[in-house]
């Protein structure tokens, strides 16, 4: 008669310890191999992560998950991947140095369209905010797509400001050097070279190799599985699968052959109202964007993020929960997953780097000697320097909305030099029967002539640039004139306060401080023939057309209006004035000599 387990007081065996006799449940052992997973880990170091971010070529792609042990790491490296914002990357904690060798990492900036209220759009998302500030501190340069069509038809929405080169682009760098002399602006440009090793045999062979894990899920089947048979290979063929169509498309690895979208880079620190920039500088067009970048790539980790989940999840959730009936099926699959550890090791120390081959070749030429075509895509990068700052900017990006900031086209810049007859005219001959007549026609603000003093080496004081300006004035005869002068954001109460003499005080708000509790409107200063000033007056930004708050002063007039501190800004005499002046001279002088010499037709 069988015997009852309450009556006996015993628990029942399970069918794994009849098959032992009796002994403890192996289970007490394979649960812990999730544990051991997160450890194994470690093995490989960033192998793992060179192997599932490409560096390794398609044929690494294959491999990366080739073995739960580790798998953690590389299911990490695809969520990386597959995101395509970097700054997103870095908000939730997946940038990692082997991340920013495969991908680079920058952030996007748009060139935002005023709305109906005036006020740009922001393509920058919270999180993006918030890292904002640190991220403008660390860039190191800027990147623009090149346009399949010439520069005058491009539509360009934005640019990428770099913060951390991929390996492509530093290998790239390690075969320039700076500007050769101050003055003069070297521009580089890449060549292919069709004579380099591509590897394609070499990837097809180690990515057909890596089908070697479909032995695992043979034998496993035959012991018996009902899990872990298939649910080990789930990430390896979806991984496996993309590698296959990634190497059919040529964008299994950075070789010439596969190189087929290309970008301009400006390279240094870039100048801002804050510093002037570095002087190692660097111009490289038609630089290669790696295979990386791709969609397909993209699209490659995605998927391998929720195969290799999925996959990892039921292995892991069968071993936990005892479904497998057989201890000799756990040994084999632990024994096939450290093999594969073993032979992902070897196979990535002898896989070739995915943009090692490649021979980088680039010619050196001054700016002046460059095609027409390149001249114009050297301008687009200067002009979104030039915009960079602007964005950042403590006196607010819709104070320069008038200004010139056309990066999809330099004919805007060319055209105003043009319309000025190609002469910087230093003081304005006009009286006061001119001023009826008088307009402004266009404006460059103080961030173009800060990057083109930087670009050329140019000794002017940061800091009097911050309040230079030049602007393109119509008579009323049609004659044109570009004039540098001084600009300054000036401050008035936000509420209406009644005037008290008595307890006035002057105010000079240094460069760079911010008012929050006045509003802020431009007050432009030119000078004129016969030692006086043509002040102009905005409501709060706008100057362009006829002009409404205009007014000619003389120098001691001036200067007793800066002195009495009523507009809160830093200048408090025509001392001052004139040293703001002397930069806005000299900045336009070198954006004039600059942009003289090129050939750009169109006008």
């Amino acid at each position: 008669m069988p015997t009852s387990t309450a009556a006996t007081g015993s628990a029942p065996t399970t069918a794994l310890e009849d098959n032992v006799g009796g002994s403890t449940p192996i289970y007490t052992f394979s649960s812990g191999l999730v544990q051991i997973s997160g450890l194994a880990g470690l093995v490989g170091g960033n192998g793992l992560g060179e192997l599932s971010l490409g560096l390794k070529a398609a044929s690494g792609f294959a491999w990366s998950p080739i073995s739960c042990f580790g798998i953690l790491k590389v299911v990490q490296a695809f969520v990386a991947g597959s995101i395509a914002n970097d700054t997103w990357r870095d908000v939730l904690g997946l940038r990692t140095g082997v991340v920013d060798d495969a991908l680079g990492f920058g952030f996007w900036t748009s060139i935002d369209k005023p709305t109906a209220s005036g006020t740009p759009k922001s393509s920058v998302r919270s999180a993006m905010q918030q890292r904002g500030a640190r991220l403008a501190e660390e860039r190191v340069g800027i990147c623009l797509d090149v346009p399949d069509g010439g520069f005058l038809e491009d539509k360009l929405t934005g640019w990428h400001s770099l913060v951390k080169h991929d390996r492509l682009l530093r290998y790239t760098l390690a075969g320039t050097s700076a500007f050769e002399d101050e003055k003069s602006i070297q521009v580089h440009s890449f060549i292919p070279d069709d004579t380099a090793h591509d590897y394609h045999l070499v990837d097809w062979v180690l990515i057909a190799a890596s089908m070697v894990k479909a032995s695992e899920a043979i034998v496993l089947f035959k012991m018996g599985s009902n899990y872990l048979w298939w649910s080990n290979m789930l990430g390896s063929a979806c991984c496996l699968t993309f590698a296959v169509i990634l190497q059919a498309l040529n964008l299994g690895r950075d070789t010439h052959r596969n190189l087929q979208n290309t970008a301009d880079f400006l390279i240094g620190d870039l100048p801002s109202y804050q510093r002037i920039g570095s002087l190692n500088r660097k111009i490289i067009l038609a630089q290669p964007v790696s295979v990386r970048k791709s969609r397909l790539w993209r699209g490659a980790w995605a998927a391998g993020v929720i195969a290799n989940s999925v996959g990892v999840g039921i292995t892991f959730y069968v071993l936990v929960k005892e479904l497998e009936g057989s201890i000799d099926l756990v040994y084999v699959w632990m024994g096939f997953q450290i093999l594969w550890v073993l032979l992902r090791t070897f196979v990535y120390h002898i896989i070739p780097d995915s943009t090692g081959p490649l021979n980088i070749n680039l010619t050196s030429q001054k700016l002046e000697s460059i095609p027409e075509s390149l001249q114009a895509r050297v301008l687009r990068l200067l002009l979104a320097a030039s915009l960079v700052q602007t964005k950042g900017h403590v006196r607010v990006y819709e104070a320069y909305l008038e200004d010139i900031q056309s990066v999809s086209s330099p004919q805007q810049l060319i055209g105003l030099l043009h319309q000025a007859k190609w002469n910087v005219t230093n003081v304005l001959r006009l009286d006061q029967q001119d001023l009826p007549g008088l307009t402004i026609e266009a404006i460059v603000g103080e961030h173009i002539l800060r990057t083109f003093a930087w670009i050329t080496c140019a000794k002017i004081d940061n800091a009097e640039i911050y309040d230079a300006v030049a602007a393109l004035f119509r008579k009323s005869n049609g004659e044109q004139y570009l004039v540098p002068g001084v600009r300054v954001m000036a401050c008035k109460p936000r509420k209406p306060v009644a005037p008290d003499p008595e307890a006035a005080v002057p105010s000079f708000d240094s460069r760079g401080t911010v008012n929050k509790e006045k509003i802020g409107y431009w007050v432009y200063w030119f000078p004129l023939h016969m030692d006086r000033w043509l002040e102009v007056t905005c409501g709060p930004f706008s100057a362009l057309g006829s002009m409404r708050g205009q007014r000619i002063l003389t120098s001691v007039e001036l200067d007793e209006a800066l002195g009495a501190g009523t507009l809160s800004i830093g200048l408090r005499g025509t001392a001052d004035l004139s040293l703001a002046l002397e930069a806005s001279r000299a900045c336009s002088h070198v954006l004039l000599g600059t942009v003289k010499g090129l050939r750009v037709s169109g006008l």
